[in-house]
């Protein structure tokens, strides 16, 4: 990431697009339900992955996201694509567990935050 980009993140959070992102995951095709039970389109995961991976830039270059974040419930939203069941491991649920972890990450910055305070 560049110089530039903590200025990106906050133009993010300042004209709301972060609650844009996560209304995006709130799609029925996007949603966590969908994808994991069982994975059947890469092309959602890769979107989802997209958009999450967004979110994960906000929160570990945005110390003011991370409470944006929290108050649009984001933890919450966030944490139904951590996955907590067994797949047969093929392409796509390895898709999706790379997905889990990186929502899982954000979970982690999100809740650390509230907890030095």
């Amino acid at each position: 990431m560049s110089r530039g980009s903590n200025e990106v993140c906050e133009r993010i959070v300042q004209t709301d697009l972060h609650a844009v992102i996560l209304e995006k995951l709130n799609w029925s095709s996007l949603s966590a339900a969908t994808l994991k039970d069982p994975p059947t389109s890469s092309a959602e995961i890769y979107l989802v992955q997209c958009l999450v991976s967004i979110l994960h830039n906000i929160v570990r270059r945005s110390a003011k996201s991370r409470e944006v974040l929290r108050n649009c419930r984001a933890v919450n939203r966030l944490y139904e694509f951590c996955d907590k069941t067994k797949h047969q491991v093929n392409f796509l649920t390895c898709l999706f567990y790379q997905l889990s972890l990186r929502t899982l990450n954000i979970v982690f910055y999100l809740i650390r935050a509230t907890l030095h305070k």
